[in-house]
């Protein structure tokens, strides 16, 4: 009668500890699918904006600001900020472009980091010293304008590039 208790007791500590076991694969396998679920929140977490006054489509991270202006447009989030600015030009390429911004703003030192193309449009992207402030610059050339991204924080870099690869020019 005494193996009675005893054989219970120990039918009982395995039931606990196959229920723990199957717990903990529970749980390891919803941490596993995290990663997951963020990256479709993050898609989920994106913005469209667009504007007819500069012929521009784009998709942002809904915590940026907005504030647009005539030709130029500030995308704000935590104090920092990347500025968008449409130049009109008459070049036939981006280098051309750039070689007269060079020339003209006296800018003394430029280091490329990409160039790429976004729907057929060139895009060169480049690091540049402006006042004594390191800036990354993204050009993307149409036949009438230039748009240039840019950001003097380098915790928005990633953003940028984000945002740039999203552009859609809209005339």
């Amino acid at each position: 009668m005494k193996k009675q208790p005893l054989i219970l007791l120990i039918l009982v500590l395995v039931i606990i500890t196959l229920g723990i076991a199957y717990f903990r694969y529970l749980s390891k396998k919803d941490k596993l699918s995290l990663p997951v679920q963020d990256q479709q929140l993050d898609a989920v977490r994106l913005k469209t904006f667009k504007s007819e006054v500069i012929d521009i489509s784009l998709r942002l991270p809904q915590d940026y600001l907005i504030k647009e202006k005539f030709t130029h447009v500030e995308f704000g989030k935590g104090g920092n900020f990347i500025q968008l600015d449409r130049n009109a030009h008459a070049f036939k390429s981006l280098r051309e472009y750039l070689d007269d911004v060079d020339d003209k703003d006296e800018v003394k030192f430029t280091q490329v980091i990409d160039d790429f193309e976004i729907n057929g449009l060139p895009v060169v992207v480049r690091d540049e010293i402006r006042g004594g402030v390191k800036v990354r610059m993204y050009y993307i050339f149409t036949p009438e304008w230039v748009y240039i991204f840019s950001t003097d924080s380098q915790s928005l870099y990633s953003d940028l590039d984000q945002i740039v690869r999203s552009f859609r020019y809209t005339p």
